[in-house]
C-alpha cells in the first residue's frame, strides 16, 4: 500500500480531532523503563501517553498485554 505522504500530513493537521505533539525528553527518558514492550516505536507511544495521563486507542498486543496505559479499540 503507497500513502501519498504530502496529503496525509494536510490531513491530519487541519482535522481537530487529530494533534500534533513533539517529541519530549521525558518521552525519550522514559523508553529505558518500558522493557515489557520489545519494539522502540510502541514505548515511544507508550512513553507519551503516560506523560499525558491519557487513553490510547491501539489494538497492539505488545501494548494492551503489557497493562500499563489504558488503551481503548
Amino acid at each position: 500500500m503507497r500513502a501519498d505522504v504530502p496529503q496525509l500530513i494536510h490531513r491530519i493537521r487541519s482535522a481537530a480531532y487529530f494533534r500534533v505533539v513533539p517529541l519530549r525528553l521525558v518521552t525519550i527518558l522514559r523508553l529505558q523503563t518500558l522493557t515489557e514492550i520489545p519494539e522502540m516505536h510502541d514505548r515511544i507511544l507508550v512513553a507519551e501517553t503516560l506523560a499525558r495521563k491519557a487513553s490510547l486507542i491501539t489494538r497492539d498486543q505488545a501494548i494492551t498485554n503489557s497493562r500499563i496505559v489504558a488503551t481503548v479499540w
